[in-house]
């Protein structure tokens, strides 16, 4: 029985895959059909008999546990009707916690399953790139979409996700990944790598820029390529002055309007983190603070409403210092259990999202969640007791 189960779980991961380049195309209503598969998927994990488990596994169940303590100590801030808003967030960041623990279980049972995973996020994140490309090129004006709660880009590649930002990470991880194919297929995988950083440049998201030039200096170094560590970002910086400048606001990368609002962004989290530091307002009660702490009563409207622009400090709003605190807990528990020959890449990766984390609130983005719950399911330790 356990084996049709995780058969079953391994086609609804596949058709997660076929899925998540539609980006925010793949909805049903309100609900995105990715966080449905993943619910589906975990609650086989559950209820299979003989589970195993990794090292990180303890760490995880105690994050979730602050985070659910956050948001019933929320009561005292905000009505049951009005903390009701946040659960949703709540239960989806926890799937996404408890995919991570499926995907770890699924490649014990078929371990020759996990490069297969790891060249589906590499597809994907080409996939991504193409149609970020053919937006670019066939309908590069998406000013329209302010009336429907979105930013109004203009001549800046969004592809499905229809935000330059968050396209933008997934990039930079598809980079990643391509360069631990350079040893192995250096054919294959430099014009792939030319394509996706294209499309990255296009992003023009520099918070993307950053993170790409970091994890890909921080990866190359861990490989002890030094020559190609230095030409990879020097390459990448030289090409910026040739990008295409349409005359918009969002093009220009030395553009300061949106460090404006961010700045404003940084102190509305510091002004709702201050009402309660040690175990926050409640997972994800951040637009109901907006609303009847800052009063910032156009905040519904806007597709950004529960979230900040720092991961860090979303944390913090949220969960308090107890949240920090797991969340420090869970990230050293996960490095510390992943397999020494996987290091570089995945570390390059959290690093990377951790940078990018900085400016948007990355680290609880549903499809940077599944990516990572994948690949680092991919590539952590066993722990020989299955037991919790």
């Amino acid at each position: 029985m356990d084996s049709f189960k995780r058969k079953l779980q391994l086609n609804l991961l596949f058709l997660y895959f076929i899925l998540f380049p539609l980006g925010q195309f793949a909805k049903f209503k309100q609900f995105n059909l990715t966080d449905l598969l993943v619910l589906l998927s975990l609650l086989i994990f559950v209820f299979t008999k003989e589970k195993n488990y990794p090292k990180s596994s303890k760490e995880i169940f105690f994050t979730i546990t602050v985070f659910i303590f956050s948001t019933i100590f929320s009561v005292i801030f905000f009505d049951s009707q009005s903390i009701k808003l946040g659960i949703p967030y709540l239960i989806r960041f926890i799937n996404y916690l408890i995919f991570y623990l499926a995907i770890f279980d699924l490649l014990k049972v078929y371990p020759k399953m996990k490069n297969v995973l790891i060249n589906c996020l590499i597809l994907d994140g080409i996939i991504v790139s193409i149609l970020g490309i053919l937006q670019y090129i066939l309908l590069p004006d998406l000013r329209y979409l302010y009336y429907f709660g979105w930013d109004d880009h203009y001549f800046r590649l969004v592809s499905t996700f229809l935000d330059p930002a968050f396209t933008g990470i997934i990039l930079v991880l598809t980079d990643i990944l391509l360069f631990s194919k350079l040893k192995n297929n250096k054919k294959i995988a430099i014009p792939l790598i030319f394509i996706v950083t294209t499309a990255l440049l296009l992003t023009y998201s520099r918070s993307s820029f950053i993170a790409l030039i970091v994890s890909s200096v921080f990866y190359i170094l861990q490989k002890n390529k030094k020559v190609i560590a230095l030409v990879f970002p020097i390459l990448f910086l030289i090409s910026l002055p040739f990008l295409p400048r349409p005359s918009s606001e969002g093009v220009k990368l030395e553009r300061t309007n949106s460090i404006v609002l961010k700045v404003e962004n940084y102190k509305d989290s510091l002004k709702l983190a201050k009402l309660s530091p040690i175990f926050g307002i409640g997972f994800d009660n951040v637009c109901e603070g907006k609303v009847k702490i800052l009063n910032k009563n156009d905040s519904f409207s806007s597709h950004s409403c529960q979230g900040l622009d720092n991961s860090f400090l979303f944390i913090l709003v949220t969960t308090g210092l107890a949240g920090i605190l797991s969340y420090l807990v869970l990230g050293h528990s996960l490095i510390k259990g992943l397999k020494k020959e996987n290091l570089p890449i995945v570390v390059a990766a959290i690093s990377a999202i951790l940078i990018h984390s900085l400016f948007t609130n990355t680290l609880f983005y549903s499809w940077i969640m599944g990516y990572m719950a994948i690949l680092l399911g991919s590539f952590s330790s066993y722990q020989k007791n299955n037991s919790l």
